[in-house]
């Protein structure tokens, strides 16, 4: 695919473009992914706040992989999560349907507004604060 579509919710909310370290491969011949990194916080963001950091974390089982003769050797199971304490501005401010972060406002007479639709405006004044995880 050339231009691969994303969920609004990776869109929107995933942890992209942090700085961090992360640990990643797979055991059990290959059964088992697993993923664990520990980044500077904000979600879509450079950027850092405060001095806490998140903490993310993926596992993946592919239990038949070597099953060659299986329709279900592609079966994935999986999950993942994000927790911090969050202190910060919300980035981005307005959330899109198609197109990536963007500090352009939803009444901005830009390019993007036309390309792609708002669907959740934060006011100026709203933070993201506290203790969370997904």
């Amino acid at each position: 695919m050339l231009a691969p579509e994303r969920s609004l919710f990776a869109e929107n909310y995933s942890g992209g473009r942090q700085i961090g370290a992360m640990a990643w491969g797979d055991v059990l011949d290959q059964h088992l992914e697993y993923a664990v990194g520990i980044f500077n916080g904000p979600r879509r963001s450079f950027t850092t706040y405060h001095g806490a950091k998140d903490v993310m974390a993926l596992l993946n089982a592919i239990p038949f992989i070597h099953r060659n003769d299986s329709f279900l050797q592609n079966l994935n199971v999986g999950g993942s999560l994000d927790f911090g304490n969050e202190n910060n501005p919300t980035t981005p401010a307005v959330l899109r349907t198609s197109a990536m972060a963007s500090s352009t406002s939803e009444t901005a007479d830009e390019p993007i507004n036309n390309a792609a639709v708002p669907f959740l405006a934060f006011n100026q004044n709203v933070r993201e604060q506290g203790f969370g995880s997904l």
